[in-house]
């Protein structure tokens, strides 16, 4: 288990921070390297299976989600593009054995998951932020302007990284407030969290102040102000203390020192502005119209003629367009069942591991708020570790185990992950006849389906 936590370790290290996140093609490399680790979670999974401790240990799987696979695969067979929609349940399937790894993972070695947790987002935090102070500091040495081009890190569009730090933050939050982690690692966790606030300035998400603050509210709410306090109060003195080094560092420190001054500082006055999603949330609407029970299809989205992006930003809209009122529904209720279950759970836990359990509850609810306004349940990196982060909620919080059925699910979980990776090959190197007439439905030739890219540029289709 170790082993394939370290894999998705490297990924979100070196998939991340590597190049200059100026090339859309790396948003492929992701996607690709993704479905390659989901097969071999699932087949590790599938091979721990053989011992009873990790059979028992698998927590049940709810049967809302079964209900969502269902749908998913009848709207799939009915859709216009039955091919593509498969590789997106093939997606589906293969996180869902991401989230079934890491629960079990949780309830087989508690205490090594917890210090696994502890090190890996600091591990991850600290070389995003390594990569910024570099280019940083490169930028001043070579009088280069302090704009987004030098200093994004290695993601193709600036919302990526946000939408991977909602996760981060939350449980950076949480261990560096557990008393069974030594002071010094807490106060280290304090200031990378403090460290990636100050990057979220620098890339201008807005997303991050909604999702941040809908979700104090609704933790507040959940678990009362006695229990919450602490946190909330660490991470507004967190996000106050990176908005002044981010003041500092681009704004205050540039016209002193006589530096190239920052040349995107404006995007923090577009606050109001909604970025163009209220086309794509209108364009949703319209398809889930067209079939409201079932919806178009997984991964039909974005084969309709619009312009913008492959997915609506907004996860509701993208499956109530895709899979209807029905799995929607589903969605929605195995989403409740979770919260519900693991705030129980929060709420009493009373061992030296529970600032995971904490952190992966709020992490989250933070993130699937963010997912109301961006695409963060799509894109390849934040979408693996929202799912963890599931998956960690789920094993630090569930009591229930499966039956002795599990072995052979998660054979065919395995068998489907790993035919996800052996066919995206070909794929990725060349288009078939479905593909051509997938990107032949689209009105703007730069659009692509969004297993790959979620609206940048098809490595193999002509730009306009």
């Amino acid at each position: 288990m170790g082993a394939v936590a370290g894999l998705w370790l490297v990924y979100f290290v070196f998939g991340t921070t590597n190049g200059f996140g100026l090339d859309a093609s790396w948003h492929n490399e992701q996607r690709f390297i993704q479905t390659l680790l989901l097969a071999i979670t699932a087949l590790s999974l599938l091979l721990l299976s053989v011992r009873a401790e990790v059979r028992a240990a698998v927590p049940r799987i709810t049967w809302p989600l079964w209900a969502v696979l269902g749908v998913a695969v009848v709207s799939g067979a009915r859709a216009q593009f039955p091919g593509m929609a498969a590789v997106e349940i093939g997606l589906f399937l293969g996180l869902f054995g991401l989230a079934m790894f890491f629960a079990t993972f949780v309830r087989v070695a508690p205490a090594l998951t917890a210090r696994a947790v502890l090190a890996g987002v600091m591990i991850i935090a600290a070389t995003q932020e390594f990569a910024v102070i570099a280019r940083y500091a490169s930028a001043v040495a070579s009088g280069m302007p302090l704009d987004l081009v030098t200093l994004t890190t290695g993601f193709a569009n600036r919302r990526f990284a946000s939408a991977f730090y909602v996760v981060l933050i939350p449980l950076l939050a949480a261990a560096s407030l557990s008393d069974a982690i030594e002071p010094r690692w807490r106060r280290a966790c304090f200031g990378l969290m403090t460290g990636l606030f100050v990057i979220n300035f620098v890339l201008g998400t807005r997303a991050v102040l909604f999702a941040f603050g809908l979700a104090a509210l609704l933790l507040v709410a959940l678990l009362g102000w006695a229990r919450v306090k602490r946190a909330v109060l660490a991470i507004a003195l967190s996000f106050a203390l990176g908005g002044l080094i981010y003041l500092a560092a681009f704004e205050w420190l540039p016209p002193l020192m006589g530096w190239s001054a920052a040349t995107d500082s404006a995007h923090l006055t577009e606050i109001k502005h909604t970025s163009g999603r209220v086309p794509l949330w209108i364009a949703a609407t319209k398809a889930w119209q067209t079939n409201p029970w079932l919806g178009i299809g997984p991964m039909h989205y974005a084969a309709l003629e619009r312009a913008g992006a492959a997915h609506p930003h907004n996860w509701p809209l993208l499956w109530l367009a895709e899979l209807g009122v029905l799995g929607l529904g589903m969605i929605l209720v195995a989403l409740g069942r979770f919260f519900a279950s693991a705030r129980t759970a929060v709420t009493t836990a009373s061992t030296q591991q529970d600032w995971v359990a904490q952190g992966a509850y709020a992490a989250c609810l933070i993130g699937v708020i963010y997912g109301l306004v961006d695409g963060n349940s799509v894109m390849p990196v934040s979408q693996s570790a929202l799912t963890m982060a599931f998956g960690l909620m789920i094993g630090a919080t569930s009591t229930t185990s499966n039956r002795d059925w599990i072995t052979p699910a998660l054979a065919i979980l395995a068998t489907s992950a790993i035919t996800l990776a052996v066919t995206i090959g070909p794929q990725f190197t060349k288009q078939g006849a479905e593909a051509q007439n997938f990107q032949d439905a689209k009105v703007q030739d730069w659009q692509s389906p969004r297993f790959w890219q979620q609206g940048l540029r098809w490595q193999h289709w002509p730009k306009p």
